[in-house]
């Protein structure tokens, strides 16, 4: 994975975090990220937040805006295997997480 890619990575999950900020009111505060899987709908940051990967009950419909907001993995970016993709997801949801609880702790 290139640092462009990573980059990239990392600020779709910043704009989410600002999405749930705005959307959300302290979504933070449920998200456990000891069990944070990217991967896996029913512990990445909307199935700690829905009880599943339940996107449109946080207002998020669309494949491509879940994309955007750092929520899935798109196809292009397909070159890139998934567990690397997803680990890299995970760590950026993580710095989000505690960068919220470390402002307000």
């Amino acid at each position: 994975m290139t640092t462009k890619q990573l980059e990239r990575i990392y600020k779709r999950a910043e704009n989410g975090a600002e999405y749930l900020d705005k959307n959300h009111k302290g979504w933070w505060r449920k998200i456990r990220t000891t069990s944070l899987d990217m991967a896996d709908g029913s512990v990445c940051i909307i199935g700690q937040l829905t009880g599943g990967y339940h996107p449109e009950q946080i207002g998020v419909h669309s494949a491509t805006r879940q994309f955007e907001l750092g929520f899935e993995k798109a196809g292009r970016y397909g070159r890139i295997p998934s567990h690397e993709y997803y680990e890299a997801l995970d760590e950026a949801w993580k710095i989000e997480v505690r960068a919220r609880r470390r402002a307000r702790a």
